[in-house]
């Protein structure tokens, strides 16, 4: 792992999830917003479920997984000034981002926290958030 002068504090990766999860929000309703918009009804409740689901799972996954892939950052990330990194402090391969995705829809991942300075969705994907600069 790399240094403990480039790691992040618990409040500011706390921050960071804040400000992601927000953002996360902003998208999925203005999804909804849009398709309600639109005229797009589902007249059964079991498909408008399936529809909301599917939003905010795919909104999850696709913020998370295309922007730490794309860019080690996230908007949250990006405000804190730190990023994802894997353990030799270079830029995680996509199985790693992915697994560290997925692995945040654990429930109690975030009760990881609690327990260890990194969460399961580092350790389990090999993964740490660094600071910039």
């Amino acid at each position: 792992m790399t240094n403990n002068k480039n790691s992040v504090p618990p409040t500011l990766r706390f921050l960071s999830f804040l400000i992601d999860v927000t953002f996360i929000l902003f998208i999925i309703f203005s999804i909804a917003y849009i398709v309600g918009t639109y005229g797009v009804s589902f007249n059964s409740y079991a498909v408008n479920y399936l529809y909301s689901f599917s939003l905010i799972f795919l909104s999850f996954i696709g913020y998370y997984a295309l922007l730490e892939y794309k860019f080690q950052t996230t908007i949250g990330k990006l405000l804190t000034r730190t990023f994802v990194a894997d353990l030799n402090g270079n830029k995680p391969n996509f199985t790693s981002i992915l697994k560290r995705t997925l692995l945040r829809l654990i429930p109690i991942d975030p009760l990881s926290f609690l327990f260890s300075k990194n969460g399961w969705h580092d350790r389990f994907s090999k993964t740490q958030v660094l600071r910039k600069g």
